[in-house]
């Protein structure tokens, strides 16, 4: 387990995390991060909210208090969602 504060920022690939803190269990292959957490897959898909977790493997998670928006539906049309 290792555990990030203070205006953390870490990035994997195609995504990028932001977050007062972030705490990553390597063994379960998952990311917990709260405090105005930000997460961007490329420049088209984005979510913010209070708290979130993400399994980087499966590439599967939840977030709390969030907003967000994505380009990814079959027709390439924005979504925004609250």
């Amino acid at each position: 387990m290792l555990t990030y504060e203070g205006n953390v920022d870490a990035g994997y690939g195609s995504w990028r995390m932001q977050a007062d803190k972030i705490v990553i269990y390597e063994a379960e292959n998952r990311i917990v991060a709260e405090g105005s957490v930000v997460f961007d897959q490329g420049e088209d898909q984005r979510i913010t909210g209070a708290r979130g977790e993400w399994n980087y493997r499966t590439k599967l998670g939840k977030f709390e208090d969030s907003t967000g928006f994505t380009n990814q539906t079959n027709d390439g049309e924005v979504i925004y969602f609250t």
